[in-house]
């Protein structure tokens, strides 16, 4: 599923805290096991510059399973820091260090801390944005190292910003008969009314197992493949400091251990207020 992306834009204003909260439904088809799933999460930020900001997110997240299989509850507590100070008139050069903490039901992914680090390149006018980021995950049944590349670039006179990200997650261990995987993802933001309403166009394409989102510091902490995704979403600022948000998601799964292939569509709804 996906959120709104953490990177700063070009032309969008700095709003020094922000207090958000989304609720997100997931209905299963196809699945053996799986029947639907409700998540709620609450990210508290404080970025009053395009040099730092810092965030902690708490979520929950229930998964109902078929065939009396008892559901499955999460808890996650993630802490995250960004900094990249500008050198005197040229670019911006830092980073980013947070702390991804997962308590579940799952005995597998219970009590695991992901910690991910990132180097950041953001260019003097805002308009090209890379960074090169870095996941250790130490599951029970393996250890997932995830690579990610990001770039943004600002198109079309400013209407449009691309956001692609290229992930490799290597396996000390075999998993759903799998050692590495590879995906490529791209994001499209349209700027339908700047500063008041934008959309959003994203897909997936190739495979990922145990990924680390490093936009929403979450973790796809269920040992299934996804193998491609495709969904909308639109922000909207009601107010000076008020937003909303809404977002569609279908991503397509399969376990190669049960032959089984489904697939999800999520439904996102949010708000969040500044201050």
């Amino acid at each position: 599923m996906a959120l709104p992306i953490s990177t700063t834009f070009a032309g969008e204003k700095i709003r020094t805290g922000a207090l958000s909260g989304h609720v997100t439904h997931g209905s299963y088809s196809g699945s053996d096991l799986r029947e639907g799933i409700l998540s709620e999460t609450f990210n508290l930020s404080y970025i009053p510059t395009f040099e730092y900001g810092m965030g902690l997110k708490i979520g929950n997240s229930q998964l109902k399973r078929k065939q009396s299989l008892p559901d499955i509850h999460g808890n996650s507590f993630a802490g995250t820091a960004f900094f990249t100070p500008k050198r005197g008139n040229s670019s911006f050069f830092g980073g980013t260090v947070s702390l991804l903490s997962v308590q579940s039901d799952d005995s597998n992914s219970d009590n695991t801390l992901i910690p991910y680090l990132s180097l950041i390149y953001k260019s003097p006018d805002f308009r090209t944005y890379i960074d090169l980021g870095y996941a250790h995950t130490g599951y029970n049944d393996t250890t997932a190292n995830q690579i990610t590349l990001t770039g943004g670039f600002s198109i079309f006179k400013d209407w449009v910003w691309s956001h692609a990200r290229v992930y490799h997650i290597d396996l000390s261990e075999t998993v759903q008969r799998k050692n590495n995987t590879f995906a490529f993802e791209e994001r499209l933001i349209y700027y339908v009314l700047p500063g008041k309403a934008n959309l959003s166009l994203y897909g997936m394409v190739g495979q990922r197992i145990y990924a680390y989102d490093p936009d929403l510091h979450a973790s796809y902490n269920l040992s299934d493949i996804q193998s491609g995704s495709a969904g909308v979403s639109a922000n909207y600022n009601l107010s000076k400091r008020v937003s909303l948000y809404g977002d569609a998601t279908y991503e397509l799964y399969n376990n190669n251990d049960r032959a089984d292939r489904y697939n999800v569509i999520y439904s996102t709804a949010g708000a969040s207020v500044t201050f």
